[in-house]
């Protein structure tokens, strides 16, 4: 047998007698195995072995640990390409058992005639279905966690067995969710044997540029393309449009008048303005645009980083495009403060813009995403859950919107929160759980309605036509509004056909318990409760399928555009190496003071899997689960047709731009109905 140098299968005896001859055991053991076929190595397998060992100095133990290190990763990198999405599309007519309980599908009853049995105190069999809700209400129920103290409440026992069965992922889902974490560390990995052949990180001998260990991410086979929109992120439009387009497009709003506290040299942005055109002009005209991160300035922060409670001010050109003119990174200035830094300060304002950059990253991270999306879906299903049975007409509507958001919230307490935020965000674990605490005791679900934010934050003026609005280019807005009209139409559809008026609504008791289990449970400020109308309850139900629908997707799945690449959008900034003051700001300091390797690979790697196609991918254009009643079908099927219409708007909209510029994340077919990671 050829000597791999690898331990036999046969264990390795000491020479000793046996008892009843005088042979050692070895050659009585190969006696008896002469005649037995072994299998040889091929060739290849031996100078893999062999490279294996010299590549680890003969060490066996080591090499073991490599070698089925690779074998996993091959299999799992295997596993990907075979089937990305992992599973098939969710049938709905599948009926899964799961631990005794059965999942929220199985008791789903179709033949909704016009009594509607499920409304108000004469409700069919209402003895059995308050029995039924009693139960639910022992697995569903409300929390507050000590370490998560300011939060929306969520759920009490994620392992209870009801709430992983009906909440829960598949053995296959948690397949795809490793597997997705496993091309992460993959992507590490190469990261690093790339940096350290080419030169080490963060070095005094730039291959390239001092940009290139950021760069050097994308040679790895196991994720995408550099993002072309990164190959240009130092340009003034580009962080503008980043407001309008990016990954956390909810940050601008209109100024009206320069807060006292933003030390704005009127005269010195004269220059960044159009011919003619003053500040306060701008201003009158509407073209001058704000974001501030004031929530940011109190939180705590890491002790090794800095986290700057930025503003900036935009200004709207003559050729319509965003352009910014002044940054100032605190809230107050101070003795200690930079002051107000412009456009024409070469390597400063390279350095303010990251360091808005910092905060705007920080902020979607923990506000516009988790908190106002998934935070507050959990709150919503645990509601549905206590109060709604299945059979309920705004159960079946909402049904494919909140699903396994639970799941993955669970995941994001016990994982992302403690470990990748608490190593990657400048803020730290305590940093951001204050400020989502900050987050959720402004935040109000009436005047979060899409509508009323973009009335609110002075970027839209419903009186006018799209192409007429100041803001040009807010494909954030232009393509969401048609998508929450179409949700709109399809939710009032239906509550029309189960609700003559609206008495029928403030009659029907589960409508009524579940709101007021949102506003006290889940401790939501301006959720409507009691529900009086069938206008409210069509408001309520909009907002929450496009939350978990349309809104999710322009925040999450933007993130590899504008994240993935470090230096774009750093998630934390070195406090060791800030600058104190702007002449002592050059290339080399703004570059020390970026995440280094351990943070920037995690960034990295965790905005790759969380922008990976999600578990249950069942798109809007999806609607497999169908009502036996007529109107509401039709009510569906014009839904449909609605969205193929505003895709086909989307589609032409995006015709004659550059690649680059298109914005396709809210295509219909690319929304997923469901917050499921």
């Amino acid at each position: 047998m050829q000597n791999l140098g690898l331990q036999q299968s046969t264990p390795k005896l000491k020479r000793r007698k046996s008892k009843t001859s005088k042979k050692p055991v070895e050659e009585i053991v190969a006696e008896e195995n002469k005649d037995a076929k072994i299998p040889q190595s091929s060739p290849v397998a031996q100078t893999f072995v062999s490279w294996i060992r010299e590549l680890t100095g003969n060490h066996k133990y080591l090499a073991s640990i490599v070698l089925v290190t690779m074998v996993v990763l091959s299999l799992v990198f295997f596993y990907q390409k075979v089937n990305p999405y992992h599973i098939d599309k969710y049938n709905y007519e599948r009926i899964e058992k799961c631990g005794g309980y059965k999942t929220i599908w199985d008791d789903l009853h179709y033949d909704l005639g016009p009594k509607h049995p499920f409304i108000g105190k004469n409700a069919d069999n209402l003895k059995w279905r308050n029995h039924v809700l009693e139960e639910k209400r022992k697995s569903y129920k409300f929390a507050e966690p000590e370490e998560f103290k300011g939060f929306p409440p969520s759920i009490a026992d994620f392992e209870d067995q009801m709430v992983k069965c009906q909440q829960g992922f598949t053995h296959q889902d948690r397949i795809s969710f490793m597997g997705n974490i496993m091309s992460g560390i993959k992507d590490g990995f190469f990261y690093k044997i790339l940096v350290t052949l080419t030169g080490g990180w963060k070095s005094n001998h730039y291959i390239v540029s001092p940009w290139f260990v950021y760069d050097a991410i994308f040679w790895s086979p196991y994720i995408g393309d550099k993002p072309e929109k990164a190959n240009h992120w130092a340009d003034d439009q580009v962080f503008s449009k980043m407001r309008l387009n990016g990954a956390n497009p909810v940050v601008l709003s209109r100024c009206r008048q320069i807060p006292t506290n933003f030390q704005v040299d009127s005269a010195r942005v004269l220059k960044f303005l159009d011919v003619g055109v003053s500040l306060e002009t701008a201003m009158s005209d509407g073209r001058i645009f704000i974001e501030s991160y004031e929530d940011l300035e109190n939180i705590p922060k890491r002790e090794d980083s800095i986290v700057y409670p930025a503003m900036a001010l935009h200004y709207v050109a003559n050729n319509r495009t965003l352009v910014p003119i002044a940054i100032q990174l605190d809230q107050k200035i101070t003795s200690d403060s930079l002051g107000v830094f412009y456009p024409d300060e070469g390597d400063a304002w390279l350095f303010a813009k990251i360091a808005v950059q910092n905060s705007y990253s920080l902020h979607h991270q923990v506000d516009t995403h988790l908190l106002k999306t998934h935070l507050n879906i959990e709150v919503w299903t645990i509601a549905m859950h206590r109060n709604i049975l299945p059979d309920h007409p705004v159960f079946i509507l909402l049904q494919n919107y909140l699903q396994k958001t639970m799941a993955i919230n669970d995941r994001a307490r016990k994982i992302l929160l403690p470990k990748i935020i608490e190593l990657v965000a400048g803020a730290g674990l305590n940093g951001s759980r204050a400020a989502v605490e900050i987050g959720y005791a402004k935040w109000n679900f009436t005047a979060a309605h899409l509508k009323n934010d973009l009335i609110a934050r002075g970027v839209w003026d419903p009186t006018l036509p799209m192409e007429q609005q100041t803001l040009h280019g807010y494909d954030y807005r232009d393509f969401t509004l048609p998508l929450w009209d179409s949700l709109e139409d399809y939710a009032k559809g239906i509550i029309e056909i189960f609700y003559e008026n609206d008495i029928d609504v403030l009659e029907d008791l589960s409508i009524q318990l579940f709101a007021e289990d949102v506003t006290i449970g889940g401790k939501m400020k301006g959720f409507p409760s009691p529900i009086r109308t069938k206008h409210d309850l069509v408001g309520v139900i909009t907002m929450m399928m496009f939350t978990t629908s349309v809104q999710h997707a322009a925040v999450n799945y933007n993130q590899y555009e504008y994240f993935v690449y470090t230096p774009m959008s750093p998630l934390s900034l070195s406090s060791a190496n800030a600058p104190k003051s702007k002449s002592s700001i050059t290339l080399d300091s703004i570059f020390s003071m970026l995440p280094d390797f351990k943070k920037s690979t995690a960034q990295s790697a965790t905005v790759w899997a969380l922008t990976r196609a999600p578990f249950l991918k069942e798109e809007m254009l999806d609607h497999q689960l169908q009502w036996d009643l007529p109107r509401a079908q039709a009510v569906v099927d014009r839904f449909v047709h609605q969205l193929r219409d505003v895709t086909s708007w989307m589609e032409r909209m995006n015709k004659h731009r550059k690649p680059v510029d298109k914005y396709t994340v809210l295509y219909p077919s690319n929304i997923p109905k469901a917050t499921q990671i």
